[in-house]
């Protein structure tokens, strides 16, 4: 079920943020779930991300209404509206997040910068044409 996925994709980006990326500070505030994400994100290099098709706005803005659906159970939230009521969008956010962190444990890995590329473009290839009608992936 998709629901059970992203379940477990969800908590699965912050646990990465914080064993592969050193960029958020560990000080008496709470850190939030948006900046783990986007520290993740920031230690992708661009180009590989653009060879996603992943249109990062909208996963990320789909991600954490995800993750606050999941973690308040359903609460609605008129200030957020729900970005992927749909099943086409669920799997679309699934397959997105798992790329996102399929390319951040390769490069903590430390595999060579041409792999990440190849492996990038190869991503998006499968997924953006798979999901192309989605709001989560470009054209």
């Amino acid at each position: 079920m998709i629901e059970d996925t992203l379940e477990a994709l969800l908590p699965t980006l912050s646990g990465a943020q914080r064993a592969f990326v050193n960029g958020i500070r560990n000080d008496a505030r709470r850190t939030r779930y948006e900046e783990y994400v986007g520290a993740l994100i920031e230690s992708l290099q661009p180009g590989h991300l653009a060879h996603t098709k992943i249109n990062l706005a909208n996963w990320t803005a789909a991600l954490h209404s995800a993750r606050n659906d999941i973690a308040h159970e359903g609460a609605p939230n008129p200030a957020n509206p729900v970005l992927f009521v749909d099943a086409q969008e669920s799997r679309a956010l699934r397959d997105a997040t798992r790329v996102i962190l399929s390319l951040a444990t390769l490069a903590h890995l430390g595999v060579p910068d041409p792999v990440l590329s190849r492996a990038s473009e190869r991503l998006g290839v499968r997924y953006g044409v798979r999901h192309v009608d989605s709001a989560i992936y470009t054209p």
